[in-house]
C-alpha cells in the first residue's frame, strides 16, 4: 500500500516527522510502532526490519574479523573488564 507520510502518520496517530526520521534512517521504530507500521502497510513486521539485516551482516562480519586480531583482543578484554565493573 502506498501511503504519504501524512497518510500513515494519521493512521498510526503519530507526528509525520517521526515517519520522516525513519525514511531517512535517522530513528528506527520500536516494535510496537513496527507492528503499526506493518499493519498499515500490509507487510509483517520482519519485512519492516529486513532492509537492516545487510547492514547487520556487515557489521557483524567486521567485528568478527576486528575479535581475531590483536588489537580486537585487547579492545575485547577492555570491554569485559568494563562489562565487570558493573
Amino acid at each position: 500500500m502506498n501511503l504519504k507520510q501524512k497518510e500513515l502518520a494519521f493512521l498510526m496517530d503519530l507526528e509525520p516527522t517521526q515517519i520522516s526520521k525513519w525514511e531517512q534512517n535517522l530513528r528506527l521504530p520500536g516494535i510496537y510502532n513496527a507492528v503499526g507500521l506493518a499493519v498499515a502497510t500490509g507487510r509483517m513486521v520482519d519485512e519492516v526490519f529486513f532492509d537492516y539485516r545487510k547492514e547487520w551482516q556487515e557489521r557483524i562480519q567486521q567485528r568478527r574479523k576486528l575479535l581475531l586480531s590483536p588489537v580486537g583482543r585487547e579492545l575485547m578484554k577492555s570491554y569485559s573488564q568494563r562489562m565487570t565493573e558493573k
